[in-house]
């Protein structure tokens, strides 16, 4: 069984009341992503923000490295169609401040909106989050459409009408729950400019929803067992 480096072995970290690493984050945003089978949703990995907008030793003074992830989203401009068509959402987990808090972010192009949802609801992290994903916006199609983006038409959204995280633990959790609901809603074709849960995920809630976490990894439970968790008023249900 693989252990992280504080020597907590994989599953026991998504049962117990442990931070989720990386490799859980991914794994399940991609069984969302094959479930709802959705061309137009681009996911990117969990190391994206990490590795385009690096700030884990330093706030100020940051250069955005771009040519490390330009290849990421190649295959969206093959067949006339771009990153940028109206159809498209782009799913960004991201990790800030690096290794302590997740942050599920989407960007969807036909709204011209940056989502931002911090189980927190820290307002420094999702104006810092959404000023750097405009950044990366605005290289990408520079880059690959060769001409300048306009930020005016651009909008950055906190999403506030959410569950909140109330521990030091669980952001990996909520991330998970909030991305599926939202993979759902644009497969529904019911996603706007704005996001919104009327859910509260009580303590007992979040413990079982972690039991069913593991037991998708394990194979005793399949992915749809989870899509119950991310309905409206869930606290009053489970």
């Amino acid at each position: 069984m693989p252990v992280w480096n504080d020597g907590v072995p994989f599953l026991d970290r998504i049962f117990h009341d442990y931070w989720l690493d990386d490799s859980i984050i991914n794994v399940f945003l991609k069984k969302a992503l094959f479930y709802f089978r959705e061309d137009r949703a681009v996911l990117m990995d969990s190391h994206f923000y990490n590795i385009f907008y690096d700030d884990s030793h330093q706030e100020e003074n940051v250069v955005p490295n771009y040519d490390k992830v330009k290849a990421w989203t190649s295959k969206q401009y093959k067949d006339d169609k771009s990153l940028f068509d109206e159809d498209v959402v782009l799913h960004i987990p991201c990790n800030y401040p690096a290794g302590s808090h997740w942050i599920h972010t989407y960007i969807n192009m036909k709204y011209k909106t940056i989502n931002i949802i911090d189980p927190k609801h820290t307002e420094e992290y999702e104006k810092h989050l959404g000023q750097v994903l405009l950044i990366y916006l605005q290289m990408e199609h520079l880059q690959k459409l060769g001409t300048e983006l306009n930020v005016e038409e651009w909008t950055i959204k906190r999403n506030l009408a959410t569950p909140k995280q109330t521990d030091g633990h669980s952001c990996g959790v909520f991330l998970i729950l909030n991305a599926i609901r939202i993979f759902e809603k644009q497969h529904e074709l019911t996603l706007t400019d704005t996001y919104s849960w009327d859910a509260l995920l009580t303590t007992a809630t979040l413990k079982n929803v972690r039991r069913l976490l593991k037991e998708i990894i394990v194979g005793n439970k399949y992915f749809v067992d989870i899509l119950e968790y991310v309905k409206d008023h869930i606290s009053r249900k489970l």
